[in-house]
């Protein structure tokens, strides 16, 4: 089953709404499923957490998150990866932002033998804010890849990326980011930036 957060329209919460999606690292497929609905003028914090218990081998994650960020409604995503040393994950997130919101992103790909995370997001109305920010630390063997699809399809927007690697051993990490201003979305603002060590 997925985990549905529904925040009704002009509703503020405080506290993070924590998710947590645990492999037992048992070998096969999981595939956790997250929604997240913020209604009109509604701020929340979502913090999804994807553990691996052991060494993974074996074992697959492919996760799907979707998030829909109504008129003037501000959501801060928080994702982080901790896999077993052997893991495997494909994972995306989706996000759908209306006229005047505000979404922010932070993905942490900690721990994991591969990890693949595709971001999309599609800026459907005028005057929104968008943010995704990322920090990869592979070690060892890991490899990590990072993509990223920002779609301006209205007017007067703004978009910033900032994604970083610490990279160590014989690790990888691979970022491709992708900006499309669609013809109609004149006075875009975006910004985009991958630095590695």
């Amino acid at each position: 089953d997925a985990a549905v957060v529904v925040i009704d329209g002009g509703r503020v919460l405080d506290e993070p709404v924590r998710i947590l999606h645990v492999n037992t690292g048992q070998p096969g497929l999981t595939t956790p499923r997250t929604l997240v609905l913020a209604g009109a003028d509604s701020r929340v914090n979502v913090v999804e957490t994807i553990v691996g218990m052991s060494s993974g081998a074996g074992t697959l994650t492919a996760s799907v998150t979707e998030i829909v960020v109504d008129a003037g409604a501000v959501v801060e995503h928080c994702r982080i990866h901790l896999h077993g040393a052997e893991s495997f994950h494909a994972g995306t997130v989706h996000v759908t932002e209306e006229e005047g919101s505000r979404f922010t992103a932070h993905t942490f790909c900690l721990s994991g033998r591969l990890v693949r995370e595709d971001m999309h997001t599609l800026l459907r109305g005028e005057r929104i804010e968008s943010t995704l920010n990322g920090l990869c630390l592979p070690d060892g063997e890991d490899h990590v890849d990072n993509y990223t699809t920002i779609e301006h399809a209205a007017p007067d927007c703004t978009s910033h990326e900032l994604y970083k690697g610490v990279v160590c051993g014989k690790a990888r990490s691979v970022f491709r980011g992708k900006i499309h201003v669609h013809r109609v979305a004149q006075r875009t603002d975006a910004y985009q930036s991958n630095q590695n060590l």
